[in-house]
């Protein structure tokens, strides 16, 4: 919630909860009746913004899951503390923009005259055409909006909420109040609207728009560098053309600095590009791996607790743990994540945290509660269990603790060795 609430910062359905998704039933119904049951729908609009809708929640899905691989991306993450559960609710309503954006649409589509029955679904010209006007006005305005916003008197109402979120996730670039939301909408539909005025319309400009769009935002705001240095080296032109994390979480830590969207081009014209841009982005990039001074070895319980870990399911994740129906067609997966864990797995970090001046990590053995009964598992496991002790005491950990059945596992084999 932003510092001072202004008007219009709950979206209409904020209330529903879950039920908001019913939202998107009229949707199905629509699109069941046009490719089921003989209905029509000239371009088939409603089947279209599901398929989109879907798209862009996998990809919000999997951009989170990896933010939340620490043994991949820790070596370069930006902000090395952990989020707090204030963020977590926050930004559990992530995903209102998508809705948003599928009913606005959907209301040009049905009222703006020409603006239906496109004539392909591809254009690639016309693809080019949304590019061209997403860098020049788009861009632009977000640039100028973006720094109005940073007034005081708008930033206490509404933009405070998005900064409430210091340490970024993938989908913190989409936590804003409906009314901000709202302007963004508005912006962000002059590529759409410019393509098609010029001609170059097709329907999987939406799908292009808008993964474009989301693909960029969480680039922003997740929290790990992952932009090679030769790029900048062999193109040093690209640095204002694309921005960076380290590029971008400047303006969550210092604020008033580095305002562009997607293109520094624009701080750097407006002179609000941050001066520690660049050097914070090679510091970073050298790589750099904080030592726990804690270190929790869990293990997995039942098969749909995968997941359950921070790189699963985010919304699942941020529940007690409990196997929930609409869980179960995931089971399936379970099996080849378990094999895969079985031939390659060997302990990892599945969270990391601070408690005080402590920092704290949670290791997984990569094995669920019941293979801990197989007799031709306790070896394999007292293996697992005993590598990442060493490999803990090779990083200097003071402290490591053992979870449930790692110290049944220890104990037993401790007691036979006696």
């Amino acid at each position: 919630m932003a510092s001072k609430p202004g008007a219009l910062t709950e979206y209409p359905w904020t209330n529903f909860g879950a039920w908001k998704y019913t939202l998107f039933l009229p949707y199905v119904a629509k699109a069941v009746h046009t490719n089921l049951l003989g209905g029509h729908e000239a371009d088939n609009w409603c089947l279209h913004m599901l398929c989109v809708s879907l798209l862009r929640y996998l990809h919000g899905q999997v951009w989170m899951s990896l933010s939340r691989c620490h043994w991949l991306t820790g070596k370069y993450r930006i902000q090395t503390k952990g989020i707090n559960f204030d963020q977590v609710d926050r930004e559990s309503a992530w995903d209102d923009y998508i809705i948003l954006h599928v009913i606005v649409a959907t209301l040009v589509h049905a009222v703006l005259p020409g603006f239906q029955n496109f004539p392909v679904f591809w254009n690639s010209q016309g693809i080019l055409i949304l590019l061209l006007v997403h860098m020049g006005p788009t861009e632009y305005i977000y640039y100028w909006l973006h720094r109005a916003l940073h007034h005081h008197v708008l930033y206490n109402k509404y933009h405070s909420h998005h900064h409430a979120s210091f340490i970024t996730e993938p989908v913190s670039g989409s936590v804003h109040p409906f009314a901000e939301h709202m302007m963004y909408t508005a912006n962000f539909a002059i590529p759409l609207l410019g393509t098609w005025a010029l001609g170059g319309a097709c329907m999987g400009m939406f799908y292009f728009y808008w993964l474009f769009f989301d693909f960029m935002n969480a680039i922003g705001h997740c929290n790990f560098e992952f932009f090679p240095p030769w790029v900048f080296r062999v193109f040093p032109f690209v640095k204002y053309l694309i921005y960076t994390p380290t590029f971008h979480s400047l303006h969550h830590s210092h604020v008033h600095t580095n305002f562009a969207l997607f293109m520094p081009l624009y701080d750097y014209l407006g002179g609000t590009a941050d001066k520690i841009s660049d050097s914070l982005y090679e510091q970073v990039r050298e790589g750099r791996q904080e030592k726990p001074d804690f270190v929790f070895l869990a293990h997995g319980t039942e098969l749909l607790s995968a997941f359950h870990l921070p790189f699963g399911i985010a919304s699942f994740a941020a529940w007690p743990y409990a196997p929930k129906w609409f869980l179960w067609p995931l089971y399936p997966l379970t099996l080849p994540i378990m094999a895969l864990l079985w031939v390659f797995g060997k302990a990892f970090v599945s969270d990391t945290y601070r408690l005080k001046d402590l920092r704290t990590e949670t290791w997984v053995v990569p094995r669920f509660g019941f293979q801990y009964f197989l007799p031709f598992e306790k070896q394999r496991i007292n293996r697992l269990i005993e590598q990442a002790i060493l490999s803990a005491q090779e990083k200097g950990v003071r402290v490591i603790s053992l979870g449930a059945l790692n110290k049944v596992c220890c104990c037993t084999d401790l007691t036979n060795e006696l």
